[in-house]
């Protein structure tokens, strides 16, 4: 089984299992630590790399817009335009008024 911090992935993703203060913080931190090693993998187009860190961090924070966005980038790089343009969908609910976003998916069902 997957293990985040010494908590199952899927007790950290239910509703029913509320970690204490300070495991929150911890995984807060690697959600970040996460966030920037994906940056840093895009940034060197290491997409494969950053698809799986970004990813990470879509699982544990669904509504991180700029791990959204990030992991599109990722996918299109990867030639994945059916998750690329999945997860445009997933940011466009979050940020109806995100033109980047509305402007990348309109070019992808285009193209």
């Amino acid at each position: 089984m997957n293990k985040v911090i010494g908590t199952t992935l899927s007790e950290l993703l239910s509703d029913e299992v509320k970690p204490p203060a300070a495991q929150k913080q911890e995984i807060k931190q690697r959600i970040e630590q996460f966030f920037q090693e994906g940056l840093a993998d895009l940034k060197k187009e290491k997409f494969m790399q950053a698809a799986v860190k970004i990813g990470a961090v879509v699982l544990l924070a669904p509504d991180h817009v700029k791990a959204l966005n990030n992991l599109a980038v990722a996918y299109y790089n990867l030639e994945e335009k059916e998750e690329c343009i999945s997860i445009l969908h997933r940011l466009l609910e979050l940020e109806p008024d995100n033109t980047i976003a509305r402007e990348n998916l309109q070019a992808l069902l285009d193209d």
